[in-house]
């Protein structure tokens, strides 16, 4: 038990230290501050501004355990010390989970919340799943509040300007109307001067945005966070010239937010198996402060690469905001909504004290499905913008509902087309990969995984040091959707030995070594080493032992 609590202690000063990082990173002030303290063997969290033996109060409140809710329990412990949980673990989990407590008072209940609402959605995981998951959870938690999802407005006069607080979350809109910096009238006073439109717009956007370039960096305003920066983006309704360079900047946004998340991922996923398997203080201390530098760090240049990014899209945003499609913003922010409406839903079942845990697991997958479903029925209601609000909608869920991952993919893996559709999403994309890193065994979403370039890249990369994902690759099944027609059709006769990819020039290839069988001068059996890089369909390279021409295959 002390060893636990020694984690826990360290797990809790770990968020700590990332929270601030974070807070640091966004610009925020911190100025709440958190003390922990042993007593006997509870961790207890005092909350600033709250007398200490009102929290301890609220910790002793008990709901009455009737007989028929104290089966429930029962059974839900023996459930769980099936697989391995240490029976304290498994009372306090279990009291969640059947809805006797509700609050978290100790950082020991956080965890045990935490398995729980893990449990009920993963019921075959084990306790070092389980465990290890909280852990991670825990040490990744987001530092600043997630930002409020604020409608913006249709502005009858002027155009939606956001008003940001302190911690950088978009509060509210305020509809102005700067004459200097409208790209609407200023097109107008071009064309009645006798200037062409194309040239009328590309003029004015050029003024217009070295005005705004230098307005934001005399202000020093704070910036809008970079995931709504990302939709005032795709939704705006660009002219050419500008769209790509916008879609461009979009992508880019996704690209370092997934490197930015597996970065942060990776590092917490590594200390939670470190200090789920320690015991010594010196060791959790030392891991604890290796953690919290590297997270810092990681945070640090994450900050410096998005700066610059931000201020560019800030300049196209409020040089082309006059064509922004408000519409389109408002259903993707009301795609988001989904986290909180699951949110909801887990609570309300986990409190739910009349129901048994196999009820509960059923009320909160068929609660997905129907989110899912609403998603899709969205999509399709909206031809113009659609998809953007579907792959909003799953990214949402499957980064801040992470215990819901594997039912969320087990509902996609049912529905190809969406699951293609939500992988075009680089962060939906990325969570993919990962899943197909820890569990490849999982042949029907590796195949449909590999269909996408940037997606099986990826996976040939994770092999190098990954024997089941290789493994699994080089299954017929699956090698077949990586190969080039060529190559595929002569499966037959061909066996891949091993693949990888490298870089020619600009361009990433996949290289596969491959033996095939043929008859040397059309009499002796023989198998031919060839190495063959290709792009798609595209054959770029091969290479064979000279005698190769005399093999007929």
């Amino acid at each position: 038990m002390k060893e636990n609590v020694l984690v826990m202690c360290l797990v809790l000063l770990l968020a700590i230290n990332v929270n601030v990082a974070f807070a640091q990173m966004h610009g925020a002030t911190v100025n709440a501050t958190m003390e922990m303290e042993i007593l006997g063997e509870e961790t207890n969290v005092t909350v600033p501004g709250v007398p200490r033996e009102e929290t301890r109060r609220g910790a002793e409140m008990e709901v009455e355990i009737t007989p028929r809710v104290q089966i429930y329990i029962s059974t839900c412990e023996a459930a769980l010390q099936e697989r391995n949980v240490p029976t304290d673990v498994a009372e306090k989990a279990c009291k969640f989970a059947v809805g006797v407590q509700k609050q978290v008072q100790t950082l020991g209940e956080r965890l045990a919340k935490c398995i729980a609402e893990t449990y009920l959605a993963n019921p075959n995981a084990t306790y070092g799943e389980l465990k290890q998951q909280c852990i991670q959870k825990i040490i990744e938690v987001l530092p600043v509040p997630k930002c409020p999802i604020v409608p913006l407005p249709h502005c009858l006069e002027g155009y939606p300007r956001p008003l940001m607080d302190d911690k950088g979350c978009v509060v509210s809109y305020i509809c102005e109307r700067i004459p200097a910096l409208d790209l609407r009238m200023c097109v107008e006073k071009e064309i009645a001067a006798g200037t062409e439109i194309a040239e009328a717009m590309k003029r004015c956007a050029e003024e217009i945005r070295r005005m705004v370039r230098e307005r934001v960096r005399e202000t020093a305003a704070p910036l809008p966070p970079a995931d709504m920066l990302e939709v005032y983006l795709r939704c705006i309704d660009l002219p050419e010239d500008a769209r790509e360079e916008a879609l461009e900047l979009a992508d880019e946004i996704s690209r370092l937010t997934v490197e930015h998340r597996e970065a942060v991922s990776s590092i917490a996923s590594t200390c939670a198996t470190q200090l789920r398997n320690l015991t010594s203080e010196d060791e959790l201390a030392r891991i604890g402060e290796e953690c919290s530098q590297r997270i810092r760090e990681v945070n640090r240049e994450f900050k410096e690469k998005m700066k610059e990014l931000e201020e560019r899209i800030v300049e196209i945003y409020e040089t082309y905001k006059s064509m922004l499609n408000v519409t389109c913003v408002n259903e993707i922010l009301s795609a988001r909504n989904v986290t909180i409406e699951m949110k909801e839903k887990v609570e309300e079942v986990l409190s739910n004290q009349s129901l048994e845990i196999e009820e509960k697991q059923m009320l909160i997958r068929a609660k997905l499905s129907e989110v899912l479903e609403n998603l899709r029925e969205r999509a399709r209601k909206l031809p113009d913008f659609g998809n953007l609000t579907l792959r909003e909608g799953i990214r949402e869920l499957m980064t801040e509902r992470r215990e819901l991952k594997n039912e969320i993919l087990g509902i996609l893996k049912s529905d190809k087309p969406m699951l293609r559709e939500v992988m075009k999403d680089s962060v939906v994309k990325g969570e993919i990969v990962n899943t197909l890193v820890e569990n490849p065994e999982d042949r029907e979403l590796l195949v449909e995984a590999i269909r996408d370039r940037e997606a099986k890249i990826e996976l040939i990369k994770h092999a190098r040091t990954r024997l089941e994902l290789k493994r699994q690759l080089l299954a017929q099944e699956t090698v077949r959707e990586i190969l080039p027609t060529v190559l595929r059709q002569k499966l037959e006769k061909i066996n891949v030995t091993d693949l990888d990819v490298e870089e020619i020039g600009n361009r990433t290839v996949v290289r596969a070594e491959v033996i095939e069988t043929g008859r040397l001068f059309f009499i002796i059996p023989v198998k031919v080493p060839k190495v063959v890089k290709f792009i798609e369909e595209e054959i770029i390279a091969e290479q064979r032992p000279w005698w190769a021409f005399l093999v007929v295959s």
